[in-house]
């Protein structure tokens, strides 16, 4: 079994250029030591501030990471993904040494704000070296590749971190600079050198508002908000979902593992799977599956249907994650990759920022009501993506994203003659 998964996994690899291996590589490493954010309310806590507080710096932290998606974009096609990603991450180090050092509520907001806006700057960067380095019929599978590198290193990471955190809480802040500076270095050695993206000087020239008038990619921002309110949920009101049937933190544990360990095994198959298909209606497709997992915790009393409804909704997000990000590169014009990645990864700041107190607000209500809602907004994401119902004729050729995420023409249908 070991033997078949390790050679499916050379089968799908092949053929990735070497950029694609050290964003992955990078990923892991920098997601590895990615252990401040997860750990940020107990070492407040311990260091004598209260829960208040303590909320309010995570919430200072999501928005920088909300902001950090447009500066990214337009750093990435104006100073290119090198410049820009090396940047970032040694700024990451040094903020997060200053959120370990400094006092008072004040500057512990700004801090937070400051470490989570120069840490999350490199992912349009990240998305921008994907689409142009990989071939398009390799991006689909170049971007799985990325994300199994970044779910292995975090996973890895919350493991090494809890037990650090017995230890230390500088030794988090600590091991967290050190892995951001690592990946600063190893992205201004390996990454390409170009200056500006191709079409930069021509996206110089282009209107924000081009971002916005863009309906395809309008959708798919939409659908980005309401999926990653739902999936959040994972970290705010599941464990107080399992709490409430009895069972222990160490089942909510488990519950995490058994997501990344999913998504871990499937990625790369998923993959090759949803390559064969539009990008809209995978993605579609996958809001469902989402919405029925987190549907079934309603009537999810027990350890074995909780695991169900994990197991369900984590193939619907590992299987979309990698079209949704390869389908915005492809919905960009030349030269503003990076600003189209942006507008996404502010989307899923934004989501970040919202999850836990519109989640925890509406759980109070009713619970089990709240897992149903949860479900139809995932229908309601599916319906958002859904391709709208085609004319009777094309009068001229368009592009459309493929099933890989790159583009390829769409000729006008010709009506038959009567």
């Amino acid at each position: 079994m070991a033997a078949t998964v390790i050679s499916l996994a050379r089968r799908e690899m092949a053929g990735l250029p070497r950029d694609v291996w050290v964003l992955a590589g990078g990923s892991f490493v920098n997601n590895f030591g990615s252990f401040v954010v997860p750990f940020l309310v107990l070492y407040l806590v311990h260091r004598g501030y209260g829960v208040g507080l303590a909320a309010h710096a995570v919430s200072a932290y999501a928005a920088g990471k909300m902001a950090a998606g447009p500066l990214g974009g337009f750093l990435t096609d104006r100073l290119g993904a090198r410049a820009t990603t090396a940047g970032a991450m040694a700024g990451s180090a040094m903020a997060t040494m200053a959120l370990a050092t400094v006092s008072g509520p004040v500057a512990i907001m700004v801090t937070a704000g400051l470490t989570g806006l120069v840490s999350q700057l490199y992912r349009p960067a990240t998305s921008a070296v994907l689409a142009t380095t990989a071939p398009s019929r390799l991006r689909l599978r170049a971007f799985s590749v990325y994300q199994l590198g970044t779910s292995a290193g975090t996973t890895a990471g919350l493991a090494v971190g809890g037990l650090a955190a017995e230890h230390s809480f500088l030794l988090l802040f600590t091991g967290d600079a050190a892995t951001s500076l690592t990946w600063a270095v190893l992205a201004w050695r390996l990454l390409p050198g170009i200056r500006t993206l191709p079409g930069a000087d021509r996206a110089g020239r282009l209107s924000p508002g081009v971002v916005l008038h863009d309906r395809r990619l309008a959708r798919l921002l939409a659908v980005t908000v309401l999926i990653n309110l739902i999936l959040f949920q994972a970290q705010t009101t599941l464990p107080l979902w399992v709490h409430r049937q009895g069972l222990s933190t160490a089942s909510y544990a488990l519950l995490l593992a058994l997501n990344s360990g999913l998504v871990m095994a499937l990625q790369l198959p998923a993959a090759r799977l949803t390559s064969r298909w539009r990008p809209g209606p995978v993605i579609a497709a996958t809001s469902v599956i989402i919405g029925m997992g987190f549907g079934l915790l309603a009537l999810a009393h027990t350890a074995a249907l909780l695991a169900a409804a994990v197991t369900i909704w984590s193939l619907g997000e590992l299987a979309q994650w990698p079209v949704a990000a390869a389908y915005v590169t492809s919905l960009a014009p030349p030269g503003m990759i990076g600003r189209y990645a942006g507008a996404r990864s502010l989307c899923y700041g934004a989501a970040l920022l919202l999850a836990p107190l519109a989640g925890t607000t509406l759980y109070d209500l009713n619970p089990a009501l709240f897992w149903s809602a949860c479900g139809a907004a995932a229908m309601l994401a599916a319906v958002v993506m859904a391709p709208p119902p085609a004319g009777p004729r094309r009068t001229r050729t368009s592009s459309e994203p493929s099933p890989s995420g790159g583009l390829r023409p769409r000729h006008s249908d010709t009506p038959a003659r009567s």
